[in-house]
């Protein structure tokens, strides 16, 4: 009976360990009274706590293409794809909500929940990554790769998103006047964008 071994690579697992090392020191690095690097920058500026979020949304797209390269014709696979991006989400809600619980600011969590946290949006750009993948399977998905950072660059080109004086709430202000659902589903346009930035 041959043995199925599923190998790792290697690289990958380091850099995911570095990357979470960098999280934690970045998450209690003392906020304001922390080493400027390990803060994040105003607007238009990089550290090295800007390159957390990324790394992993760069984990996310190695992992996409080496197991749906192998698994891409499996039948539920969607469902499986689905399934994922539905807990991960959850993962995020819930643990902010847990984090208002154990500080005692339950009573906020109604109107301060954050539903677009940093594990919800990976969640969403993994499953909008992984269906284009399964629905291009690497034809023309480079095309698809640079229009997504075209149609970026233009909604933070229309909407002064460049500006300094608009910094994070300015970029593409004009999508969340002209759109009540996004108001009503309390999508912060930060969140739409660094989803359509990561497909």
């Amino acid at each position: 009976m041959a043995e199925t071994k599923n190998k790792r690579l290697l690289s990958l697992d380091v850099l995911r360990g570095m990357t979470v090392a960098g999280m934690i020191l970045v998450n209690n690095g003392g906020g304001r009274y922390s080493f400027e690097p390990l803060n994040h920058s105003a607007w238009n500026g990089l550290t090295p706590c800007d390159l957390v979020f990324p790394f992993f949304l760069f984990m996310v797209g190695v992992s996409i293409f080496i197991s749906l390269s192998r698994h891409a014709g499996e039948p539920g696979i969607v469902t499986k794809i689905i399934k994922r991006t539905v807990i991960m989400f959850a993962i995020g809600v819930l643990l902010h909500a847990w984090d208002m619980l154990i500080w005692g600011d339950a009573a906020n969590i109604p109107g301060y929940l954050r539903i677009w946290g940093v594990l919800q949006r990976i969640a969403l750009s993994y499953c909008g990554a992984s269906l284009l993948f399964l629905a291009f399977q690497g034809r023309h998905l480079w095309k698809i790769s640079f229009s997504l950072l075209a149609i970026y660059a233009v909604i933070l080109l229309v909407g002064n998103g460049y500006s300094e004086e608009q910094k994070r709430t300015g970029s593409a202000r004009w999508i969340v006047h002209c759109s009540a659902i996004i108001s009503i589903a309390r999508c912060s346009t930060d969140a739409l964008l660094s989803i359509l930035k990561a497909w």
